[in-house]
């Protein structure tokens, strides 16, 4: 069997490192499929807080990351994400294993997830719910939701055949940022259009966020993160516990 994790980037160096890190010991490769400008159908008037350079450094210091520059290639995010999933058919990869730079895994719950879709007829593998926790804000904090993003591929078997698993574990950093990396990211995400239509959510729900106040955080839907429950950063894998939030 032979794993490859990629990571479509744009920005994210406060966790890249923890996310490449935390997938280390059971992928072949990690590609970093990076655009200089978003792909996620929003351009943005505001400068991009992570540099490629700053990016770039983070994968050069490990041994196994290959970086691919792709901008002006990848106007769309499905675009973006089918330019890693083509380099994995032309190498010979069996599995890929999608890791975003603000998703750590729980690194002893990984090989469990490809040995899974490994050894399964279909060929995407969306991890429920329940295989996530979304930190807010900082890492005493926590909301979840039902939504299952796709995360593993199996490209021996058809692309089309789609199934929802309850393997892995993955620790969603993606709203426990600096406040100026979310000013930017609300302002070229994919959610740019929920975040547009409650405009109140950047002052409100970020920058005013009041414990046991503060409800329905979700930028999209009042279904999810209606209110943050308390989180045992202790429980966190030892990568996580090494970055600088952890003692916040």
């Amino acid at each position: 069997m032979k794993t490859l994790a990629y990571t479509a980037i744009h920005y994210g160096k406060e966790y890249l490192k923890e996310a490449i890190e935390s997938v280390r010991a059971n992928v072949d490769a990690h590609l970093m499929v990076y655009t200089s400008v978003p792909s996620y159908g929003f351009t943005s008037d505001m400068t991009n807080p992570d540099t490629e350079r700053e990016l770039l450094n983070i994968s050069n210091a490990f041994d196994h990351t290959l970086w691919m520059n792709i901008t002006g290639r990848a106007k769309a995010e499905n675009t973006h994400r089918q330019i890693a999933i083509n380099y994995a058919k032309k190498n010979g990869y069996d599995i890929v294993l999608v890791v975003d730079s603000d998703e750590v895994w729980e690194p002893s719950k990984v090989q469990e997830a490809i040995d899974y879709a490994y050894n399964s007829k279909n060929g995407r593998f969306g991890m429920r719910g329940s295989q996530w926790v979304t930190l807010w804000q900082s890492f005493n904090e926590y909301v979840t939701d039902g939504f299952a993003p796709i995360r593993l591929l199996n490209l021996r078997n058809d692309l089309g055949r789609e199934e929802l698993i309850e393997k892995g574990f993955i620790y969603h950093m993606g709203y426990c940022i600096s406040n100026e990396l979310m000013e930017y990211k609300i302002s070229c995400h994919g959610h740019k259009n929920d975040f547009n239509n409650n405009k109140k959510w950047h002052e409100h729900k970020w920058l005013n966020y009041k414990k046991g106040e503060t409800k329905f955080l979700h930028p999209a839907t009042e279904a999810y993160w209606q209110e943050t429950q308390p989180f045992d950063k202790n429980t966190l894998p030892d990568i996580l516990k090494k970055h600088p939030n952890f003692k916040k």
